[in-house]
């Protein structure tokens, strides 16, 4: 390399240690190989000298000073028999330790060699091998303990879930009543987060933190992140990334605690904050959670081929990773490869222990594809592999509910009693889905409304409230509620569907056209919109434009129980265009039992189909079967002074249409 090369790269180099975060990055990788023995120190020292670059010569002063520390701990690494690592790929293992600085810090002793200890048998990655973990701390890293902290390092080790309480003694207090102490500060808060009491619960953070950074601010951070989860848990998003943001100030370097930030920043919709947060978890040492939380953002903003990209990124760099492979399953599903993701799930299944995640996956994947039974198998299986965890069950309740088998739905909500009053928030949103189906739109109601007296800050419920009074029917009161949310909530992005719905249902059909994507459907939400537009074009007269859609869906959808929704909309542009046996033909190409909550809509076309311009005659007559069905539709057309024309029936039946969406 020429002399003026060297010196821009010097120059950069220097830049680039003014960041703490790339400057750690760069110790990190330094401190976890030996220079070479004919390495030119001499000649590398005097010529950063001479272009006075401070930070940089300070840096390389210190590694060389230190290269016999560093030779040492390299060494004993290097000395770790390869059967400590029981097949896994050693060199995968030493790249993560490197990561997470633990050369540098044994090296250096800057980081403080407990801690360290307690980094490593904590990080996400390694845990997933344990035993080889323990084994290494044993061999190798376990020279460098702090010998008057030992009773630290021994709780870390075999307790590291109640990890939470400092070393030595804080203002008198033993380290176990310290621990104790925090515990019950702890569980005071999270009693008053669930209530919502905002002021008592700062108070009562501060009061912990002040405890905790008199003896390890390390720890602080995992108590303001464990706090943060149950805040999430109750439905209060805002709680969860105000004590996320004050871990990550209190300890810039934790990973998880910016991986959790990022998290929520995600499930906010502030998705370039979320990726700062994960740039930031990566450098501190936790890439796979970083690459897991890119590939979502990708995956919830339809970018298919980025969210693929990371999280094969993600699989190739930890190939025995179960999340980062069943994540990659998810996308697949997301985005409609159902084959792939069965056939990622059937391998998860088949080369790992049996996984709740793996099972549950592929029992919603065999349920898109139609094959219901094998999937309420999968996720039975699911269920009973998931010890007081109420998702499995929740999924399974859904399940039900989406095949018309309700009381089975409801009795899997009643499970819920049996568990943490923390997910009463995810069961009874499951209910009130449950009843809103069955139309009981007031018992619905009810219970909506008493979970928002209870989580007010839970956006899942403002959007099922006025998705509960689209469907019955209250098209402005539903209105309202979407524009609230709109107004109110960053992540009203989930709600534009709805809204769009809405104001088709109100007659603001330009207002709706733009809420909804041009692209080509890629997700689930994207069928629907497209099914939505379809609903559009008729309502403006533009039939052909209308069918195609229709035709699109009906023939690319690849969820099984979305078809029937096109062929309905096909069915409806075919009876406008009084091709009556077009119309039933349509109908009579899928098979409605794939989507029973739509079968009723489907006898209705069909009678109209069957009967054709006698349908009018036979509605006057109360010929038509006294279901649901038929009855909202008589009370509909009862409840208009005019008499009934075939083409105020094909409104209505437009109408009703729509509020299934």
């Amino acid at each position: 390399m020429s002399m003026p090369s060297r010196e821009r790269c010097a120059l950069l180099a220097e830049e680039c240690l003014a960041d703490d975060v790339a400057r750690l990055f760069v110790l990190h990788r330094l401190y976890s190989k030996a220079l070479p023995a004919d390495f030119p120190a001499r000649e590398v020292s005097e010529f950063l000298g001479a272009l006075h670059l401070d930070a940089l010569e300070e840096l390389f002063d210190t590694l060389v000073m230190r290269q016999t520390s560093v030779r040492s701990c390299v060494s004993a690494w290097d000395d770790i028999p390869d059967e400590t690592f029981d097949g896994v790929d050693r060199n995968e293992v030493r790249a993560r330790v490197s990561k997470l600085g633990a050369f540098y810090e044994f090296a250096s002793i800057e980081g403080g060699s407990n801690n360290t200890l307690f980094k490593l048998l904590s990080d996400p990655v390694l845990r997933s091998h344990a035993a080889i973990t323990r084994k290494i701390v044993e061999f190798w890293a376990s020279k460098y303990k702090e010998k008057p902290k030992s009773r630290f390092f021994e709780f870390a080790r075999d307790s590291l879930a109640q990890a939470d309480f400092p070393p030595d003694e804080v203002d008198g207090v033993s380290g176990f009543n310290a621990f104790q102490q925090v515990k019950k500060q702890v569980s005071q808060i999270k009693s008053e987060i669930a209530l919502g009491n905002d002021e008592k619960v700062r108070r009562l953070v501060s009061d912990l933190a002040s405890f905790q950074k008199r003896s390890r601010r390390d720890l602080l951070s995992k108590s303001l992140c464990d706090l943060a989860s149950f805040a999430k848990s109750v439905g209060d998003l805002e709680r969860s990334i105000e004590l996320e943001k004050m871990a990550v100030q209190e300890v810039p370097n934790d990973a998880w605690a910016h991986i959790q930030l990022g998290n929520s920043l995600v499930a906010k919709g502030e998705f370039p904050a979320a990726m700062e947060e994960f740039r930031l978890g990566e450098m501190y040492g936790d890439e796979r959670s970083a690459l897991i939380g890119r590939a979502e953002i990708f995956k919830q903003i339809g970018q298919k081929a980025n969210s693929l990209e990371a999280i094969e990124r993600c699989v190739n760099l930890f190939p025995t990773d179960i999340v980062a492979r069943n994540f990659r399953a998810s996308v697949y599903a997301h985005f409609g490869d159902l084959q792939d993701a069965l056939l990622e799930y059937n391998s998860i299944i088949e080369e790992s222990l049996p996984n709740a995640f793996a099972f549950s996956g592929r029992a919603g994947v065999h349920h898109d594809l139609g094959n219901f039974e094998r999937g309420l198998i999968d996720q039975d299986l699911a269920v009973s592999l998931s010890v007081d965890d109420p998702v499995p069950i929740i999924q399974k309740a859904d399940m039900l509910r989406e095949r018309g088998m309700f009381s089975a739905a409801l009795s899997c909500v009643d499970q819920g009693k049996l568990l943490d009053h923390r997910w009463r928030l995810g069961f009874g949103a499951a209910k009130s889905r449950i009843l809103r189906d069955m139309r009981d739109w007031v018992r619905s109601r009810q219970v909506l409304e008493e979970l928002k007296q209870d989580f007010p800050k839970d956006f899942s419920l403002w959007l099922a409230s006025a998705d509960l009074e689209r469907r019955s029917g209250y098209f402005k009161k539903a209105l309202g509620l979407y524009l609230s949310i709109e107004e109110n909530f960053i992540q009203a992005r989930a709600a534009r569907v709805g809204i769009a719905s809405t104001l088709v249902a109100v007659g603001e059909l330009e207002s709706a056209l733009n809420y909804l994507n041009d692209w080509q459907p890629s997700t689930r939400a994207d069928w629907v919109a497209s099914h939505l537009k379809g609903m559009i074009y008729i309502k403006r007269g533009d039939l052909e434009a209308a069918a195609s859609i229709f035709r699109s869906g009906l023939d690319g959808c690849p969820w099984v129980q979305q078809r029937p929704y096109f062929a309905s909309g096909l069915a409806s542009v075919k009876l406008r265009e009084r091709s009556y046996s077009s119309a039933l033909e349509v109908l009579n190409s899928v098979n409605p039992n794939v989507a029973p909550l739509f079968s009723p809509s489907f006898e209705l076309l069909r009678a109209h189909a069957l009967q054709g311009p006698s349908f009018t005659e036979a509605l006057q007559a109360h010929a038509v079967e006294d279901d649901v069905v038929g009855r909202l539709l008589l009370d509909e057309l009862t409840r208009t002074p005019i008499s009934i024309t075939e083409e105020h029936i094909l409104d209505v039946e437009w109408s009703y249409l729509l509020t299934l969406a």
